[in-house]
């Protein structure tokens, strides 16, 4: 059986529901009382160094709703939460793309579909873009610009993702005497693999990818972005996910090299680490009418986080998350 499989069995059945949940007080509440006590503050986990290194830079960026789920070896082991429940559905933005990346697996696995299979195939293209195949799609390397950050806010009030399937592309693909054109990140390439998805299957994207992890489900609110970011979920049952689909192993599919050795697979950007694979993606939508940013990151050493916040932090204060979080990691 394969991992996906044995992944989608284990959420089915509730592992993705939370192991071992943190307390409600937060690790600096807790410092305050036993000071005001008198007594010694209790060594804190390392989760929950993880979980005061995430609260702090919200609280610096002023992120609202700031919220983390916590894995090790697999199993969630702490979230947390401020100005929103635990467990409620979290916009997932671009980490979509490993829901969409995994349900074109099943498809490729259950043999109704190949990563080799071309857009003249599957959509009827002809010419150049008729060339391009799944594999490239799920990459990023087909070459496409990304036409739908000017779209976007259009389309959360009218149109959708499967408008991407009729725009004009003949002269945005290299010819067979350019130079590969390598990784090039675009929203279309995922608008591109939902309308694969409903060609393969009959099925409307949401309803043919439900399940690939069971408790997410199609945003309300930015559905129009479907398999390129218009998912939500429980950040728990996404950290579950991620651990379970991703965790500690070389790619398993497509990979196209970012900047060596870093790679992006299945909607998610990897790399090695000496014989250990660390694999993470983020998420941002920074909109008039939405603001949300989602990041998941699994590192060597059997620890994983995934939070949320409904605010725009930007590119460089989702940088500045990285670097706390791993300055808070417990030492191998």
């Amino acid at each position: 059986m394969s991992i996906r499989f044995w992944a989608l069995l284990t959420l089915m059945l509730g592992g993705g529901t939370l192991v071992a949940q943190a307390e409600d007080t937060m690790p600096e509440q807790a410092a305050a009382e036993a000071a005001e006590s008198g007594e010694a503050p209790a060594a804190i986990s390392p989760a929950e160094a993880l979980a005061r290194a995430f609260f702090d830079w919200a609280h610096e960026q002023g992120a609202a709703a700031p919220e983390i789920a916590v894995t090790y070896r697999g199993a969630v082991v702490l979230t947390q939460a401020e100005g929103v429940e635990p467990g409620a559905p979290r916009e997932l933005a671009s980490m979509s793309k490993a829901i969409t990346a995994q349900c074109l697996a099943g498809l490729v696995e259950e043999g109704r579909l190949r990563w080799s299979d071309t857009m003249a195939a599957r959509l009827g293209w002809t010419g150049a873009p008729g060339a391009i195949t799944v594999a490239q799609l799920v990459t990023h390397s087909a070459g496409l610009p990304d036409r739908t950050q000017e779209a976007m806010p259009g389309w959360l009030t009218e149109g959708d993702w499967r408008s991407v399937a009729e725009w004009p592309m003949a002269d945005l693909i290299p010819t067979a005497d350019d130079t590969p054109p390598g990784y090039r990140y675009s929203n279309e390439n995922y608008a591109l693999l939902g309308s694969v998805v409903e060609a393969v299957t009959g099925q409307p994207y949401g309803v043919a990818c439900d399940g690939v992890l069971p408790a997410a489900s199609i945003s309300e609110t930015t559905g129009a972005f479907g398999p390129m970011g218009g998912w939500q979920a429980p950040l728990a049952d996404y950290a579950m996910f991620h651990a379970m689909l991703y965790g500690d192993r070389p790619a398993q599919g497509p990979a196209t090299v970012i900047n060596a050795p870093v790679v992006y697979g299945l909607g998610m950007v990897g790399r090695p680490l000496g014989e250990d694979w660390i694999w993470w993606h983020n998420g941002m939508l920074c909109m008039e009418d939405v603001q949300a940013a989602a990041y998941s990151v699994l590192w060597r050493g059997g620890w994983g986080v995934t939070v949320a916040v409904d605010s725009c932090p930007g590119w460089e204060g989702l940088e500045a998350l990285d670097l706390a979080l791993v300055e808070a990691l417990p030492d191998e």
